[in-house]
C-alpha cells in the first residue's frame, strides 16, 4: 500500500501537523504516513526523498493555515505530485480560505485553487475529520487495487519477456541483465522481478536438464539395443556353428551305429570327432541316445511289419494248401505235435519258424521222403538230411518233373523229391503251384 503524504510549512501549521499525524497513525498506522521531519534520514538530499516518498504515495494532504504561503519545500511536494497524478486535498486551518491563499500563484502550483478541501477546527477536531478519513481511506482502496493491476500487468509482461528469452535457449549473464534492465522500465518491484526471472531460468536449466537426460537415454537406448543386437547375432552365429557341429557329429553317429554297434576303435574315432567339433558331452549322449532310440523304434517297426508279412502270408499259405490235404498231408493246426518234432528233427526246422503243412508217404514215422512247409520257407527230407528252400528264391522258381518222376526239378542242382503213395508228379506240382501263388 502506498503512502499518504503530509506537506505543511513549519511556521504556519507544525502543531496541526503534528495533531494530524498522530490521528492518522492511529487509523492507518505510521508506515502508511510521509511527514519530512520524521521520514527523511539524516544527511539525505531532501529534495530526491521528498520527490521519491511523493511518487511512493496516494494522496498528498496540503495543510494550509491563514498564513501560507507556499516555502521552496512545499512547492516541490505539490509539482512533484501533480506532474505524479497524487491526488491533493487541501485542509485548512484558522479559518483560511484556499482563493484567497491561491490568488496570487504562480506556475504549475497555482491548479490547487481548483481542489476541493476541508476545513479542520481543533473545536471539533473528530467530527471534521471523520469524512477525510473516510476519503482517505477510499484513495487509498482504490489505489491499492490500481497499483495492484498495475503490477500484475507489468508482471505478465515481463513473464512475457522471461518466457521469450527461455525460448531462444540458455539465459547468461548478459541476458539476465537485460531483462533486469527491462524489469525496471516496465516498474516491475525488485522482488517480483527476482521471483519472475529466478522461474524462467530454472525452467531453462530443467528443460536443458531434460534433454539432456533425454538424448542421454535415447543413446543409451541405443547402445543397449545394439548391444542387444550384436549379442543376438553372435548367439545366432554360435548357434549356427553348434547346428552345423551337431549335424556333422550326427551324420557319423548314424554311420557308426548303420551295423548297430559301436567297436572300441569307432567309439575313439567318435570321441576325437566330438573334441574337434567342440561337441559336449550333454549333446553327444543325447544325439546317440536320440540316434539309437530311431534305430530301435525302425528296427521293431520293421520286426512288427515283418511279422505282419509273414503271418498274412502264413495265413495265405494254410488257407491254399487246405484243399490238398489227404492222407499223409497234414495241414496246421491239425499236425500232430509228435510229426511236427520229427520233422524239426529230421530237416533242421528251426524253433522260431511255425510249421504249417507236412507231406509225407504214411502217417509218419517211418517215413523217408518228406516237405514241411513253414512260415518262411519249404523243408525237404531225402537222402537221410534236411533241406531249406526260402519262399523269397521258391517265389522264382520254375518246377519240372524229373525223368525218373520220383523228383521236381528246377535250376541246376535243385531236385526236389516227392513223396509217392498217392502224390504223384502233377500233384507235387500242383501244391508247390500254390505256394508260389502265394508268395
Amino acid at each position: 500500500m502506498r503512502r499518504i503524504f503530509i506537506s505543511y510549512r513549519r511556521e504556519d501549521t507544525a502543531a496541526d501537523a503534528n495533531a494530524l499525524y498522530q490521528s492518522l497513525s492511529r487509523e492507518f498506522g505510521e508506515d502508511s504516513l510521509f511527514k519530512d521531519v520524521d521520514n527523511v534520514p539524516l544527511g539525505a538530499d531532501w529534495q530526491a526523498a521528498i520527490k521519491e516518498a511523493v511518487e511512493d504515495s496516494a494522496v498528498l494532504l496540503l495543510l494550509m493555515g491563514s498564513k501560507w504561503t507556499p516555502s521552496t519545500a512545499v512547492t516541490l511536494e505539490v509539482e512533484a505530485a501533480l506532474d505524479r497524478d497524487v491526488t491533493i486535498i487541501p485542509l485548512l486551518f484558522d479559518e483560511a480560505r484556499i482563493d484567497a491563499l491561491t490568488a496570487s500563484l504562480q506556475g504549475p502550483i497555482a491548479a490547487i485553487a481548483t481542489k476541493n478541501g476541508a476545513h479542520l477546527d481543533h473545536a471539533s477536531w473528530h467530527r471534521d475529520l471523520a469524512p477525510v478519513v473516510a476519503r482517505l481511506r477510499e484513495l487509498l482502496e482504490a489505489d491499492e487495487q490500481e497499483q495492484a493491476e498495475r503490477r500484475e500487468h507489468a508482471n505478465a509482461r515481463f513473464r512475457e519477456l522471461c518466457e521469450s528469452a527461455r525460448a531462444d535457449g540458455a539465459i547468461d549473464e548478459t541476458r539476465r541483465a537485460a531483462l533486469e534492465e527491462q524489469a525496471l522500465a516496465l516498474g516491475v518491484a525488485d522482488d517480483d522481478a527476482t521471483r519472475i526471472l529466478t522461474a524462467a531460468i530454472e525452467a531453462v536449466e530443467a528443460r536443458l536438464a531434460a534433454e539432456e537426460s533425454e538424448r542421454a537415454a535415447a543413446e543409451e537406448a541405443n547402445r543397449q539395443a545394439e548391444e542387444t543386437e550384436r549379442a543376438a547375432a553372435e548367439a545366432r552365429q554360435r548357434e549356427a556353428e553348434r547346428a552345423k557341429a551337431l549335424g556333422q557329429y550326427r551324420s557319423e553317429v548314424v554311420d557308426a551305429l548303420a551295423s548297430g554297434h559301436l567297436t572300441m576303435s569307432r567309439r575313439a574315432e567318435l570321441d576325437d570327432l566330438k573334441s574337434s567339433l567342440g561337441v559336449s558331452d550333454d549333446d553327444a549322449d543325447r544325439i546317440e541316445t536320440e540316434i539309437m532310440t530311431k534305430r530301435q523304434a525302425r528296427l521293431a517297426e520293421e520286426e512288427r511289419a515283418a511279422e505282419a508279412e509273414i503271418e498274412l502270408r502264413a495265413n495265405g499259405l494254410a488257407t491254399a494248401l487246405e484243399p490238398h490235404a489227404f492222407s499223409g498231408f497234414s495241414v496246421h493246426p491239425k499236425i500232430a505235435e509228435k510229426k511236427q518234432r520229427r520233422v524239426r528233427k529230421l530237416s533242421s526246422v528251426p524253433n522260431d519258424e511255425r510249421i504249417l503243412a507236412v507231406l509225407d508217404r504214411t502217417a509218419w514215422g517211418s517215413a523217408k521222403l518228406h516237405w514241411a512247409f513253414t512260415d518262411r520257407a519249404l523243408y525237404h527230407y531225402a537222402s537221410g538230411r534236411g533241406r531249406r528252400i526260402g519262399y523269397d528264391r521258391l517265389a522264382t522258381m520254375t518246377f519240372e518233373t524229373s525223368d525218373d518222376g520220383h523228383a521236381l526239378l528246377a535250376q541246376p542242382g535243385i531236385r526236389l523229391p516227392h513223396v509217392g503213395a498217392g502224390i504223384g508228379p502233377d500233384r507235387a506240382l500242383a501244391i508247390v503251384g500254390a505256394v508260389q501263388q502265394v508268395l
